[in-house]
């Protein structure tokens, strides 16, 4: 079984081709290094270009249900769930903002 399933709530199923979001983004990156090696053919660089953008559709949609499943699992001082937006810090990381960590719910 993989994390990526293992780490989904039980009721949540996996479609059969869905592909691990890390699978996806080396996948992207391949397309992106044979793209910018500029040695292959108009009609391969397309299909390359389609195929990119295709990963970049699939991975965009697998990341906006993980932040749903952030904005759904914050939790309060209480140790009460509330539905909280996911925030970035000023590193662009999670987990800064106020309010998007357990320390900071509730103020």
């Amino acid at each position: 079984m993989s994390i990526d399933s293992e780490s989904r709530a039980p009721n949540e199923k996996v479609a059969a081709d869905e592909v691990p979001f890390e699978k996806l983004l080396a996948d992207l990156e391949a397309v992106v290094s044979r793209l910018e090696r500029g040695d292959v053919a108009l009609e391969v660089a397309l299909a390359e270009f389609e195929r990119g953008t295709a990963l970049v559709s699939r991975g965009q949609a697998i990341l906006d249900r993980a932040e749903e499943r952030v904005n759904r699992l914050l939790a309060t001082r209480s140790g009460g769930l509330r539905e909280a937006p996911f925030e970035l810090d000023a590193d662009g990381e999670g987990g800064g903002g106020s309010g998007s960590s357990p320390e900071g719910a509730g103020r």
